[in-house]
């Protein structure tokens, strides 16, 4: 999987690092809450409140997982300014997608829509972190997650 790929070799590179680096499903958590976030704001910004809720619903024990996994890599991260770095994160991470949103709505709100169709028809919820990687990427890097910059998504 190329994102472990990338994680070992960070990791390897600089072992001192590699305390900080995500493992392989903390990047995972990272992934689905860049997806995650993508839909919330599509909620809002398209309409898609119902998709988005039949996503949750669908979804709901591998969200609570990445969620519990996000959790713990902030924490292992930062210690007691884990909760806060990680608020902070997903509000960058919201802010992104809306930007993306308000760059070209209507692209936005049709890879939206196709997404939900994909989701609802041909993803389980043990290939949710796989499509989130392949099809959103992450809205934001975390800077001590030792992921590229070359994975923040933009609209195609």
């Amino acid at each position: 999987m190329a994102v472990a790929a990338l994680l070992t070799a960070a990791a390897g590179a600089n072992p001192a690092a590699a305390s900080s680096c995500a493992d392989r499903d903390e990047a995972a958590a990272l992934h689905v809450r860049s997806l995650q976030t993508w839909m919330v704001v599509a909620s809002l910004t398209c309409g898609s409140v119902d998709a988005y809720n039949e996503f949750v619903l669908k979804f709901r024990p591998a969200l609570q997982r990445h969620g519990d996994a996000l959790i713990g890599y902030f924490q292992r991260t930062y210690g007691g300014q884990g909760t806060s770095k990680l608020n902070r994160y997903v509000t960058l991470l919201a802010n992104q997608a809306s930007a993306l949103s308000l760059k070209d709505r209507g692209s936005y709100c049709a890879r939206t829509a196709e997404m939900y169709d994909e989701m609802q028809d041909g993803v389980s919820l043990t290939q949710l972190e796989s499509y989130s990687a392949e099809n959103v990427g992450l809205l934001a890097v975390e800077p001590k997650s030792c992921m590229s910059e070359n994975l923040v998504v933009s609209l195609k």
